[in-house]
């Protein structure tokens, strides 16, 4: 007897919802409120570039601040506590926009009578949600969660709030975090997360999915490139975007023993 997919959790950023312009446009705050620091300038593209490279938030704000400058860790600091601040501030967060395409992917899924999670490492509970519907994802999704949600019974971890709170987080934590979303939407929904997929543009949302049994599936719309989805990430199948997934639930269920209903597309 083949085993079903029922569920389908999806990280929101970067993989439904573009978030590269408020990313940018945080280092662009930074620029001008230390004009008086004469910040090196960063444009769009170049920001883009070294965001694929793999360079963290910290090693950009760090890159941007010239090397001559007294008291230089404690600007950096700073930096990155004000870059924190506003991330998830509703100016910025207009800056976001959801992926082509996305609305019909889960439509589809749907259709094929698949429950869909969203997940997010946001903190802003309100903010996360206000974002699914101006986009009308909420309409889509059976459940939605992001770190903001969570309590400590859902991680057996007296310490959530320290994790949390941290910026950035480490691989281990972003893992971690993760990994309690995933078992969060799978309990809500009463649905084995093993009869679950999960798409993520992250390493780390591929590892925690792989962790809890979960079929990860990669997509390239975030800043990490396919090999390293795969690699890295031991995703089952890496794509270019989620309007590909209905093609990779069709090989899926065409190489494994598994159900997914995409017989014909």
């Amino acid at each position: 007897m083949k085993s079903k997919i029922n569920l389908a959790i999806f990280d929101a950023d970067d993989t439904l919802i573009d978030t590269k312009k408020r990313d940018y446009f945080t280092f662009v705050y930074l620029i001008k409120k230390y004009k008086h620091f004469n910040f090196k300038y960063l444009d769009y593209g170049d920001f883009i570039k070294k965001r694929r490279r793999g360079k963290t938030a910290m090693e950009l704000i760090d890159s941007i601040i010239p090397k001559n400058l007294a008291n230089r860790s404690e600007i950096l600091v700073t930096c990155i506590k004000d870059r924190n601040s506003i991330f998830e501030n509703d100016k910025y967060l207009l800056h976001d926009q959801v992926l082509e395409g996305v609305e019909q992917v889960l439509q589809l899924l749907r259709e094929k009578h698949i429950k869909i999670g969203i997940v997010s490492l946001r903190k802003n509970s309100n903010g996360f949600r206000k974002t699914l519907d101006r986009f009308k994802l909420s309409q889509l999704v059976e459940v939605c969660y992001c770190s903001g949600d969570l309590e400590p019974e859902d991680c057996n971890i007296h310490n959530l709030d320290n994790i949390r709170n941290i910026n950035p987080l480490t691989s281990s934590q972003h893992v971690h975090i993760k990994i309690c979303l995933y078992k969060k939407i799978a309990a809500s929904l009463n649905i084995q997360i093993s009869k679950a997929i999960v798409v993520g543009d992250r390493i780390t949302d591929l590892i925690a999915a792989k962790i809890v049994g979960a079929i990860p599936i990669g997509v390239q719309s975030g800043y990490t490139n396919g090999e390293t989805l795969r690699k890295d990430g031991m995703a089952y199948d890496v794509i270019k975007d989620v309007t590909y997934l209905p093609l990779a639930l069709q090989k899926l269920q065409n190489t494994e023993n598994i159900e997914v209903g995409f017989d014909i597309l």
